[in-house]
């Protein structure tokens, strides 16, 4: 039942997210995320809305909740690449922009 609640919030924060809501998708993805602490798509997700909230760090450490989640998941590197190269930290992000192809060069983020 978790799971099914915690996707219901995944969707939720997705729409929002689409709609240019962040705060709102933030509180879905947090919701997600209660229901389900290992959904790495919640924690990826919430990085990204984080990230368009300009709140870097914060971004860079959901992504690594996913990541420790999923080692291979590459959307979770790309978000905390963006996330290093917001905050000017170019070289960190170069690094995890290499990751984020070499785990996926076909992915539409590499």
């Amino acid at each position: 039942m978790g799971d099914f609640i915690s996707n219901h919030y995944l969707r939720e924060g997705r729409a929002n997210e689409r709609e240019n809501n962040y705060e709102m998708a933030l509180e879905n993805y947090e919701k997600a995320i209660r229901y389900n602490p290992e959904n790495k798509i919640a924690w990826m997700e919430k990085g990204s809305a984080l990230f368009n909230l300009k709140k870097y760090d914060r971004s860079i450490e959901a992504a690594e909740k996913a990541i420790a989640l999923d080692p291979n998941y590459s959307e979770a590197y790309f978000v905390k690449a963006g996330s290093h190269q917001a905050k000017g930290e170019y070289n960190e992000s170069i690094h995890w922009f290499k990751k984020t192809v070499e785990l996926n060069s076909t992915d539409y983020f590499a």
